[in-house]
Order: structure tokens, then C-alpha cells, then sequence
């Protein structure tokens, strides 16, 4: 039996079995539930020697911690907080766990210290399939025109610009890119490397209607794009340089 997280959560603040049979428990269910509220509170130590696998994936900067055959996914703020390894650990392995913050420092260095780097991760999405997938979700012009400038404007849309050879977008499409993966924005550069041209980013300004719009850019080559991804299904819009 596999709890819910918030359940779990229950349990770590030691509510009693009643609650979990107003929240619709069956007594054979609350029964597994006093099963592990009987259990000792136990260190992050009794953990160490069931570890049976741990992998780290630098492209998105997670990692899977399998432990007696079951793995757990580490990313983002769970490398500065065991919360949810906590809650994972009472929910799966039925074990209590009670660690520090230093412990847990301590317990992730141990586990990058001995973690096996993967090219690839087989669960989170592709960082470079995300930019190609939010390429085709936005208006792609080959030039100026008032209708980029226009969307640079109003700060709502998104548009990029491909103009001799190089693709122009938003540091803003690269931070939802970033948000959705729950990357680390320090590694943005390494992740986009294969497609970047240089200089990688850039301030584009330009003078329209009396206003000077000003827009932070990643700069993509794209042949390196095409010749790692599909771009087929990417549209360019014909902008036309209108003065602007």
C-alpha cells in the first residue's frame, strides 16, 4: 500500500487513525496506517546501506535514488530539503525518518559523491525539445516588422526573430523553459550549448512609434537547431521590413 503525499504528511505530524477513517480509510487501510505509526523514528544512516542505485542526470540536474528496489526522484528544492524524501520514505519504504538540515547536506553530498552521470533522462522531458516545442507555440518572423515589435510591446505574447542565420528569443522563453524542467539557471548555458551561437545573448533595441523597445535575447544558430531537431513543423512568418 502506497500512501498520498498529503496523507503521509498526516502521519509525520502523528494524527491519530481516526482522522484518516473520516477521510474514508477502510479499517484494513488504517490498520496498515497504524502499522507504520508503530514503527521507530529512524536516521537518514538506516537508509545508506538499502541504497541500490543512484543516478544523476546533468542536463536537468535531478536525480533517481533507488533504494530496496524503489527509486525516488530528487530535484530542485528537494536537494536543500528532505520533506519530500520524508514523505516518500513513510509512503513507500514505511520507514519514519528524522533528519537535520546538516544530515541532509550530508546525505546528498554522499550521493553525488557515488552517483553515476546519465547522458539522458529517461523521465523528464528533453531541455532542447522544450525550446523546439515553445517554437512552434509562438510567431516566428524572418525580419522587422510592426507586428514583432508590436507583440515586444505589449509584453503579454511571445515572438522571436530569425534573421541572418541566427534565432532570436526572449530571455523570458528560456526561463519557462527553465521553471517547467526546474532546472538550475546556472546550467542554462551548458543545456542550450549544442544550439547556441555567440555571443549567446544580446540586447536588441529598436525605435518604434517614438518608443525605443528594448528586448534581452538568447541568440540560436539555427543550423545547429536544424541539424539536431526537427524544424519542420516550425512556422517563419515573411516580416517585412517596413522602416521600422
Amino acid at each position: 500500500m502506497e500512501l498520498a503525499g498529503e496523507d503521509v504528511a498526516l502521519i509525520l505530524k502523528k494524527m491519530v487513525p481516526p482522522v484518516f477513517k473520516r477521510l474514508g480509510y477502510t479499517d484494513e487501510e488504517i490498520e496498515k496506517i497504524r502499522t507504520v505509526l508503530a514503527k521507530p523514528v529512524v536516521t537518514i544512516d538506516a537508509i545508506l546501506n538499502k541504497i541500490d542505485d543512484i543516478k544523476v542526470y546533468r542536463e536537468t540536474n535531478e536525480m533517481d535514488v533507488t533504494i530496496q528496489g524503489h527509486a525516488v526522484r530528487l530535484k530542485g528544492k528537494d536537494f536543500l530539503s528532505p520533506v519530500n524524501f520524508q514523505i516518500w520514505s513513510a509512503s513507500v519504504l514505511h520507514m519514519t525518518l528524522d533528519i537535520t538540515k546538516e544530515e541532509w547536506r550530508a546525505f546528498i553530498q554522499y550521493l553525488v559523491d557515488f552517483s553515476k552521470e546519465e547522458a539522458e533522462d529517461p523521465l523528464s522531458p528533453n531541455a532542447l525539445d522544450e525550446v523546439v516545442k515553445k517554437l512552434k507555440m509562438i510567431n516566428i518572423y524572418d525580419d522587422w516588422c510592426d507586428a514583432l515589435l508590436e507583440t515586444w510591446q505589449d509584453g503579454v505574447r511571445e515572438a522571436a526573430l530569425l534573421k541572418d542565420g541566427k534565432l532570436f528569443i526572449s530571455t523570458s522563453i528560456v526561463e519557462s523553459i527553465v521553471k517547467k524542467l526546474e532546472i538550475n539557471k546556472r546550467m542554462v548555458r551548458d543545456i542550450l550549448s549544442p544550439i547556441l551561437s555567440e555571443p549567446a545573448n544580446v540586447v536588441l533595441w529598436k525605435k518604434w512609434h517614438d518608443v525605443k523597445l528594448t528586448k534581452r535575447m538568447w541568440v540560436i544558430d539555427w543550423e545547429k537547431l536544424k541539424s539536431i531537431r526537427d524544424v519542420s513543423d516550425i512556422k517563419i512568418t515573411k516580416g517585412e521590413d517596413n522602416g521600422v
